[in-house]
């Protein structure tokens, strides 16, 4: 009985270890999966083993809240839709 203790223990550390590894060597992209936290007026930027959240141009706050004017940015989005296919160049 004590062998069948010692032997469950070994392999509940072998595979404590195995999860260990495979999570130092791979990351999840919270932002591609949707599992972030970020605001919908936020941007959201990966990083190893997490990720960050940026408040929007015109939005204040940590991230994960951010305020400000939503008709100055429906403005914004409206302006980068508009001239977003005009060619300047010419």
């Amino acid at each position: 009985m004590a062998r069948d203790f010692l032997m469950t223990g070994f392999q509940a550390y072998r595979s404590w270890q195995a999860l260990l590894l495979l999570n130092c060597f791979s990351d999840i992209n919270e932002c591609a999966t949707g599992t972030h936290n970020c605001s919908d007026y936020a941007v959201c930027n990966n990083t190893k083993g997490g990720h960050n959240c940026t408040c929007k141009k015109g939005f204040i706050g940590d991230g994960v809240n951010c305020t400000g004017n939503t008709f100055a940015f429906a403005l914004v989005m409206l302006k980068n839709a508009i001239f977003e296919n005009v060619d300047v160049d010419h």
